[in-house]
């Protein structure tokens, strides 16, 4: 299944409202309002991407975003034929949030208006898919709190959050491994990860290393090595 992957990105006010792109007139899957951003070009990271969409859609330079998750929906067959340029089966959003603060900084390039919705109006929108809805009731949580949530997802692709963890607060004692040269996911994100972490806990960066560690036989060996001893260490 061949997969387009986006970027898109939350902007949220003092008054944890979010701004939102009125589709209505150019929509192509029916949606009404949905987040600003667009596809990962070719050699960009999502970072990247989100950076020059919203140079592209708002003629704003975005400098203080982060990272929050990741969301996946399929396209039906029916629109593959309507639109000729829906040549893949999976759209895989990458999703950040970035504070607003004064909305009249943006000149709108796409989209009919731009509006802003408080979460509870958000959630009951005529959006892209249910994933959009999902992002919405995570960012309650996130926003509510005030506090830098980084997001990861499970095999299923299924949005899960450092919130729904057990203890609601913090991830439990870990071990992070991570490439330098990681393209997918920047470093920063597990960074981040490890400032949340309880005790005790160890950030290691596998120089060289992409974003499958594991293809590269001297980093397997190298994770296998320094993940046996630290748990060795603090799981006995």
């Amino acid at each position: 299944m061949k997969t387009r992957n986006v970027a898109v990105v939350i902007f949220y006010d003092n008054n944890k409202r979010i701004l939102l792109q009125d589709r209505r007139g150019i929509s192509k899957l029916g949606e009404e309002y949905g987040f600003f951003g667009g596809e990962i070009d070719k050699g960009e990271t999502p970072e990247q991407a989100i950076v020059r969409e919203t140079k592209e859609e708002l003629d704003f330079d975005l400098k203080e975003y982060k990272y929050v998750g990741e969301y996946s929906y399929e396209i039906k067959d029916s629109l593959k034929k309507k639109f000729a340029n829906f040549d893949f089966d999976i759209v895989l959003c990458k999703v950040f949030i970035a504070p607003l603060d004064d909305p009249s900084k943006f000149k709108q390039k796409e989209g009919k208006n731009m509006r802003l919705f408080s979460l509870d109006e958000a959630e009951k929108l005529k959006m892209v898919s249910n994933g959009d809805i999902e992002i919405v009731r995570k960012l309650k949580k996130v926003l509510k709190l005030e506090e830098k949530v980084v997001f990861y997802n499970d095999k299923k692709q299924k949005l899960v959050g450092i919130l729904d963890l057990p203890n609601k607060e913090k991830p439990p004692i870990a071990i992070i491994v991570h490439g330098s040269n990681d393209k997918e996911v920047s470093p920063k994100q597990s960074e981040e990860l490890f400032k949340m972490a309880n005790e005790p806990k160890d950030f290691i960066l596998i120089e060289a290393g992409e974003h499958v560690l594991t293809r590269n036989s001297s980093s397997r060996k190298k994770i296998i090595q320094l993940s046996l001893e630290w748990f060795n260490k603090w799981l006995k």
